[in-house]
């Protein structure tokens, strides 16, 4: 499963560049490398997109730990999306 957050950085209070590392590297952790990062490009829009994948995890689990690790770094829901391509 490929995994895409888009991150607004418009709506975000801290829009550190350094968040393309922070969120695949803290999402690894958590997740025990079921979730492992895949790259990060910038969409039309110059919002981030980091890209993850899993071979194991259900999309509900996914987003449980995705959501863990926002949670903990203080990023608003709404500067957030969360995509699947199963």
């Amino acid at each position: 499963m490929e995994i895409s957050l888009t991150l607004n950085p418009a709506v975000l209070s801290n829009p550190d560049a350094d968040l393309r590392y922070t969120i695949p590297e803290m999402i690894e952790k958590l997740s025990n490398r079921e979730i492992i990062d895949d790259g990060y490009d910038y969409d039309d829009q110059e919002n981030m997109v980091i890209y993850l994948s899993s071979e194991t995890l259900s999309e509900s689990k996914a987003i449980e730990l995705i959501q863990a690790v926002c949670r903990e770094l203080h990023l608003e829901n709404e500067a957030i999306k969360i995509e699947f391509n199963v």
